[in-house]
């Protein structure tokens, strides 16, 4: 009989070892605990659980490893936490909370943190793509859909109805919005603040807080150089030592600028002959005639040269003084003349004499002498049947 069958057959244990103590020994066939000195396993012996030797521990020279072998899951169980730890335990990798989040850190700094929503990362995420539910957002190709699977720009945003992209500073809850409502296109501004537009690193344009638009300045003052559209309707242009605003109409002559009183044209700048400035409205206007150096009655209407056809002044309104430096032409006059100064009556005359005065000789128009007044014509004078002249009493008319 061997040794082993005759430990068997006696029943031998722990206890009737000699110079052995029970608490020296692991017992398998009883719950035992031990109470002093390591387990120790050698390099590449396994302390091996279950009937398949399905959960194995051991060291292998170089690496220590649980393989889990069998059928089931790999359980690791706490009430509070999971942490894993360095062999000091004076850096954390992983921490598993209980009914809470899951933390996965970076040299010993938390980065990934899940919550009851998803998950918050505390820094750059960095990935070679990333898709997250095609009906939400996606990234693909180095492009960014939200609302879309069809990304078709760098970000692609696209919703059924009302879309914005919302811009927000915190420290001064102003909020920018871009967006689309209705097929219009949308840029807003929630606060006081100035809407700015910038090219080559400097400001180009801007909407004040006043919802003025200011272009080349960044007050409305028409003291700034500068173009100021103000939200009242007011158009401000500044501009030092050259021109203002240029307007150009091209091809046929007609209105360069039409200007309005409720919507009723009451004048307007515009062309004739292709180089010439007119201004004025309807009927009544003038045209600047640089080739004669001459300015013209014109009609606006018509846009063409009117004749013998506008007042200068009326018989209520009269200019003040006329200044003329050659001859006035005129095919009537009226008035005595009692107030004219360096004028001779019409008298001409070889060089400077003022001597003659001409007249007509025949009368072919119905005439009244004026009352209170006395004329003088030189004669013969001949009177055309059927004309009168007639020189009531206290007047007279003289022939010589």
């Amino acid at each position: 009989m061997t040794r082993a069958r005759d430990i068997a057959d006696r029943n031998v244990d722990s206890t009737t070892i000699d110079g052995v103590d029970s608490t020296q020994l692991l017992r398998s066939d009883i719950a035992d605990t031990k109470t002093a000195g390591d387990l120790s396993f050698s390099d590449n012996v396994k302390a091996v659980f279950g009937a398949g030797s399905d959960l194995q521990i051991y060291h292998s020279g170089s690496a220590s490893f649980i393989d889990d072998v069998g059928t089931g899951n790999l359980n690791l169980r706490a009430d509070a936490a999971i942490a894993f730890q360095n062999s000091t335990g004076t850096e954390e990798f992983a921490r598993f909370i209980s009914n809470g989040a899951v933390q996965l850190n970076y040299d010993d700094s938390i980065k990934i943190t899940t919550t009851a929503t998803g998950a918050d990362i505390n820094g750059v995420l960095t990935a070679d793509g990333l898709t997250v539910d095609t009906t939400g957002i996606v990234y693909s190709g180095g492009n960014v859909g939200i609302g879309t699977a069809s990304v078709d720009n760098k970000l692609h945003l696209e919703n059924a109805g009302t879309l914005y992209l919302q811009i927000e500073n915190t420290s001064t809850a102003n909020k920018f919005y871009l967006g689309n409502s209705g097929g219009n296109a949308i840029l807003e501004s929630t606060g006081a603040y100035s809407m700015n537009f910038k090219t080559n690193g400097s400001e180009a344009a801007r909407f004040d807080s006043s919802q003025n638009f200011l272009v080349g300045k960044t007050s409305a003052s028409v003291a700034n150089d500068g173009i100021q559209l103000e939200a009242s309707g007011t158009l401000g242009v500044t501009r030092a030592n050259d021109d203002v605003a240029i307007f150009n109409r091209k091809s046929s002559d007609g209105n360069i600028a039409v200007f309005r009183k409720d919507n009723t044209t009451v004048g307007s700048i515009g062309s004739y002959g292709g180089v010439y400035a007119n201004i004025g409205t309807g009927n009544v206007g003038l045209m600047f005639n640089t080739s004669a150096s001459a300015v013209i009655p014109h009609n606006m209407t018509t846009n063409a040269p009117r004749g013998s056809g506008i007042d200068l002044g009326q018989t209520g309104y009269k200019w003040k003084d006329a200044h003329f430096s050659g001859t006035v032409n005129a095919t009537s006059y009226t008035g005595d003349g009692s107030s004219l100064t360096g004028i001779a009556a019409g008298a001409t005359g070889g060089g400077s004499d003022e001597i003659f005065w001409e007249n007509g000789q025949t009368v072919t128009t119905n005439y009244t002498i004026t009352n209170g007044k006395n004329a003088m014509s030189a004669g013969p004078i001949t009177i055309n049947t059927g004309v009168t002249v007639t020189v009531g009493t206290g007047e007279t008319w003289t022939v010589v």
